[in-house]
């Protein structure tokens, strides 16, 4: 796009007008103009960008001379911009797509390998599991069977709660009725301990796992020792908010072998998936960890739970499908359950809360909650907006498969690889040198309204075409498999 083309669309009506008429004055600057397209894709599409102001050198080592030099005083407002990072998609969906691709690219990874896992472990025992919460009263939900919608909570003897109110509700709620999860009856939903559950549900699943590993040498009639000498328990898992605003964890587990050189190798014929998910199965109903009170009974697991083997050898695109499952989860928050995206910072901010009436009696649960002396009340007030949970989103054990950490120093170098310049790309891949950096803050959000309506369309230009590309990669490998099934000779 040219200044001449941006300033002839311009309309004086609307706020895109302004935006483009930004544009146009960005790329008619006689000193910044030619680079003005280049600055703003560095943003990659981002919602809230950082400003920083700054200098990067690339000097030899051994005779210090600088061999090339990026500074933000050449670019446009003396800035360059870098994207936020945040992994919610409520907050920033360019970031949160990164994010969901790296989280996609280890789930899938641990599944069948690949970027340094090997592909064997696509031949351990693997099971695909979901832990919920215990019920704190009865909600408003959704049923379905055989592919027919039932009522919500059909009741013929028109029971009521200790308080009078109906259990009844014979509607069938569609997916985004607004209704669902909230309570039949705020005065029975005990929002506190739900909040209280959130608090501990990462020492849960801690305790959970711990659990696993004894059942798995009870089932294999050997001592835990033992049977750590033989296997070893990997998982990833995510954690989702229901709609009545408590966390459950989708989880995939995989048993490996021990190697005295830590390599990932299969774990002994007797340890099977089917092993592995009962396993998982007893210790869900055995897995607990102990009230703040000592009166208040333990946080445990719900009774609905779902563990299921998988044998990906024969069904290979089920672990892209299990990836894409997981990953999707990791960019969502409490605003699932209609919570807020802000920190709680002092008590009067619970009243003018806008949110729906189920998320804000939970949130304010577990603000009262952190002023009992037996609870850890600044780190549960501290995660209050997000309904008591404080823990991560997405985790997962240390030898499951890649880090982000790696993931993103990758994008890094193929970036550095794919730079303009060959000269530029030859000075970054130089052992001999080293880069010298000092960057400061200078703000977020983009400098001017156009400059954001440049980066989102340029993004969403991108992302179409990455949907293209995998499209055609898609059509290309079915194609391949048909002309190999046809060409076969039996």
């Amino acid at each position: 796009m040219t200044s001449a083309a941006a300033a002839s669309v311009v309309s004086d009506a609307t706020p895109e007008a302004w935006a483009l008429r930004d544009v146009a004055a960005r790329l008619g600057d006689p000193d910044t103009g030619g680079r003005y397209l280049r600055w703003v894709e560095r943003a990659r599409g981002c919602s809230h960008p950082v400003r920083l102001r700054g200098a990067s050198r690339d000097a030899d080592v051994v005779t210090g001379e600088v061999v090339s030099e990026f500074t933000s005083d050449t670019e446009p407002d003396g800035v360059i911009l870098k994207p936020c990072g945040n992994r919610r998609a409520n907050v920033c969906p360019a970031c949160s797509e990164v994010y969901q691709g790296d989280a996609w690219q280890l789930v899938a990874t641990g599944l069948r390998g690949g970027k340094g896992v090997p592909e064997t472990v696509v031949e351990h025992p693997l099971v695909f599991a979901t832990f919920t919460a215990p019920s704190f009263g009865p909600v408003h939900t959704s049923r379905e069977v055989a592919g027919r919608q039932l009522p919500c909570r059909p009741r013929s003897r028109g029971e009521t709660c200790p308080h009078g109110r109906s259990l009844a509700c014979n509607k069938r709620h569609a997916d985004d009725d607004p209704c669902l999860g909230e309570a039949i009856c705020s005065d029975c939903f005990d929002y506190q301990r739900a909040a209280l559950w959130n608090h501990n549900a990462g020492r849960l699943f801690k305790r959970t796992r711990t659990y696993v590993e004894r059942e798995l040498a009870r089932a294999a009639g050997l001592t835990q020792k033992a049977a750590r000498k033989l296997v070893r328990v990997s998982y990833v898992k995510v954690a989702e908010f229901q709609r009545r605003g408590v966390v459950h964890f989708h989880s995939v587990w995989r048993l490996d072998g021990v190697n005295p050189d830590s390599e990932l190798v299969p774990p002994p014929v007797e340890f099977d998936a089917q092993l592995l998910a009962d396993a998982i199965t007893a210790a869900l109903g055995k897995a607990s960890v102990p009230a703040e009170r000592p009166d208040a009974p333990p946080y445990a697991w719900g009774a609905q739970h779902e563990t299921r083997a998988l044998d990906l050898v024969h069904q290979a695109e089920e672990a892209g499908r299990i990836a894409a499952y997981i990953a999707k989860h990791a960019t969502k928050a409490s605003e699932q359950a209609g919570g807020v995206s802000h920190k709680i910072e002092h008590e009067d901010e619970l009243a003018g809360l806008r949110c729906r009436d189920h998320a804000k009696r939970l949130i304010t649960g577990a603000w009262r909650a952190g002023a009992d002396e037996l609870v850890d009340g600044t780190r549960i007030r501290r995660w209050a907006h997000q309904l008591g949970y404080g823990g991560h989103c997405f985790t997962k054990s240390r030898r499951y498969s890649n880090t982000f950490k790696a993931l993103r120093a990758a994008r890094v170098d193929h970036a550095a690889h794919q730079a303009d310049s060959a000269a530029e790309a030859a000075a970054k891949s130089d052992h001999n040198l080293v880069r010298i950096s000092a960057w400061t803050y200078a703000g977020r959000e983009y400098p001017r309204t156009g400059d954001e309506l440049l980066a989102i369309s340029t993004h969403a230009r991108k992302r179409e075409h990455r949907r293209v590309a995998r499209e055609e990669l898609q059509v290309t490998g079915q194609t391949r498999k048909e002309m190999e099934r046809w060409t076969r000779v039996d």
